[in-house]
């Protein structure tokens, strides 16, 4: 039977730089203040989705177009969101 080999640079690894309280910051490597947004995002997105859907209606009948052009504009709208959001967010990290 072959011994397993282990990453580079986890604790096995000869010449590791690993102390003994890296274990405890690896378990809690996403805080509350990086996991927060994320769920809150996820949260209002989905309720976001919702009110649209429930007022596609008096949208359309607002900006005086069919149902159907409304709900492509609103697709429109969400595929500009997926890609501008990764995009746009990109730069900030800098």
């Amino acid at each position: 039977m072959i011994p397993a080999q282990s990453a580079p640079g986890s604790e096995d690894a000869p010449g590791s730089r690993r102390s003994p309280g890296d274990a405890s910051r690896t378990a809690n490597a996403f805080s509350w203040r990086f996991v927060t947004p994320l769920y809150t995002g996820s949260a209002i997105n989905a309720i976001n989705s919702s009110l649209i859907a429930t007022a596609l209606v008096p949208i359309a009948a607002a900006v005086h177009v069919s149902v159907g052009r409304t709900e492509v504009l609103v697709s429109m709208l969400y595929l500009a969101s997926a890609i501008a959001q990764p995009v746009g967010g990109k730069p900030h990290q800098r």
